[in-house]
């Protein structure tokens, strides 16, 4: 148990009209078993959502944009925070999110055990605590082989963490030293597909992504449907990830992304024109990407290293 001289943790949320979240995410921080300072990032919601938080947790940080920054720039917002403020911790946490009484403590005194993790997740669930959030069960799905999750969660082995390639942003644990050699978040990416670039840079920079095998936290989106036009747009954001990330040349993610493209024109007349769209953007784009792949090499990348300081 985490006692004296506890870490400094910061808990980031980027809110757009959370209203119907909101007191679940923030009443999990301030219950949890050891302290942190919540700062809210609000994308101009049209909700009250920044009305409501202001009058009803006064403690909280708040910061209102007048535009939607996205999730990346929002979460940067906090990220600079956390560097100005030597935080030894940054906990990104969703608006339709929120933890259990443990699951910091659990997260900070499992990454004090094993600090060459960049990033810890917990196991994360759906609302109802009776299946995986689907986005997660799916990374589970797809590193299974090599990790075994399912295997030791069945059998309750004592296996503290797994270490996988990449892992949804709902829940992030981000070390400090992570933070000052990683960065923030890439400017290539409004939402969706910055938090794989993230992982992928987290990795390239010599920390692993883990997720924390006994911590739980919860991402309550089971019930949401995704339509043509949003699986198209989460296609393209992958394909930007690709093109910004170190395993695949710009040939090589051209090469499958137009053949991506091909098949929906013979399967999906509609899916075609959705992805069609986003091949033109991602062609007139491809040497912003590339100049952003670079800039992400750099230590704190998109960020302002104000104040940095050794742990």
């Amino acid at each position: 148990m985490i006692q004296n001289n506890a870490p400094k943790l910061l808990v980031v949320v980027a809110t757009y009209n959370g209203l119907a979240w909101i007191d679940k995410c923030l009443q999990s921080v301030l219950s949890s078993t050891i302290f942190s300072d919540i700062l809210v990032i609000d994308n101009a919601s049209t909700d009250t959502t920044p009305d409501y938080i202001a009058e009803k947790y006064p403690t909280v940080h708040l910061f209102r944009s007048k535009i939607n920054l996205g999730f990346g720039a929002a979460n940067n917002i906090g990220l600079q925070h956390a560097i100005d403020n030597d935080y030894d911790y940054v906990y990104l946490l969703n608006q339709d999110a929120w933890v259990k009484e443990n699951t910091f403590e659990k997260m900070v005194s499992t990454h004090l055990r094993h600090p060459e993790y960049g990033i810890l997740s917990p196991i994360q669930l759906e609302a109802n605590e009776q299946h995986f959030d689907f986005n997660f069960g799916a990374i589970i799905s797809q590193w299974d082989k090599e990790t075994r999750v399912c295997e030791n969660l069945f059998f309750n082995r004592k296996k503290e963490i797994i270490s996988v390639q990449r892992v949804m942003a709902a829940h992030w644990l981000i070390s400090h030293k992570c933070l000052i050699d990683v960065g923030g978040f890439s400017p290539a990416f409004y939402h969706y597909g910055e938090d794989d670039n993230y992982a992928d840079r987290t990795w390239h920079k010599g920390f692993k992504v883990g997720i924390v095998m006994d911590a739980i936290a919860i991402h309550d989106r089971e019930k949401r449907v995704e339509s043509q036009k949003k699986r198209t747009h989460m296609e393209f954001t992958q394909k930007v990830s690709d093109i910004c990330g170190f395993k695949m040349s710009t040939k090589e993610v051209l090469w499958n992304y137009s053949y991506l493209v091909l098949l929906k024109f013979f399967f999906s007349s509609k899916e075609f024109f959705y992805s069609l769209k986003y091949y033109i953007i991602f062609l007139l784009n491809i040497s912003k990407y590339r100049k952003v792949k670079k800039e992400s090499l750099g230590t704190g990348a998109f960020l302002n290293l104000s104040k940095t300081r050794k742990i």
